[in-house]
């Protein structure tokens, strides 16, 4: 049986949204880690760039954090799509973006989305409109 799950995460003082509803690439390939992202009430997700990606030098991964007993773990559950990870890297915005959960749909024969808003500085989002 398939189905969303819906998060209301909000956003954090002096932040704003850059790009909406955007689906992370990749999902796909990383389903266990997805799944355990997701167990639980709180995911906690961030961006982190990957300069040594041979498919894209300006390659994004989405990453989430859960508590392990010791530390906690990190898991990749995908990419910023590459058309928005180059508008970010052109302009210079690839500094405090945070990632902020907004559907996570599970399909019956195995398929899988996350959708996300990445937040940005409210300070910065003029560099969007002026490069």
């Amino acid at each position: 049986m398939s189905g969303s799950k819906y998060f209301k995460v909000p956003i954090p003082k002096g932040y704003r949204i850059f790009f909406d509803e955007m689906e992370v690439a990749g999902v796909s390939f990383r389903k266990s880690d997805v799944v355990k992202a997701f167990l639980g009430k709180e995911v906690a997700l961030a961006i982190e760039a990957e300069p040594r990606n041979k498919f894209d030098k300006n390659a994004l991964k989405v990453i989430a954090f859960k508590k392990g007993f010791f530390r906690k773990k990190k898991l990749h559950l995908g990419y910023i799509p590459k058309e928005i990870a180059s508008v970010i890297a052109d302009r210079d915005l690839n500094h405090d973006l945070l990632p902020r959960p907004k559907e996570l749909w599970v399909g019956d024969r195995g398929g899988m989305k996350i959708v996300i808003d990445i937040l940005g500085l409210k300070d910065e989002y003029n560099k969007l409109n002026n490069a």
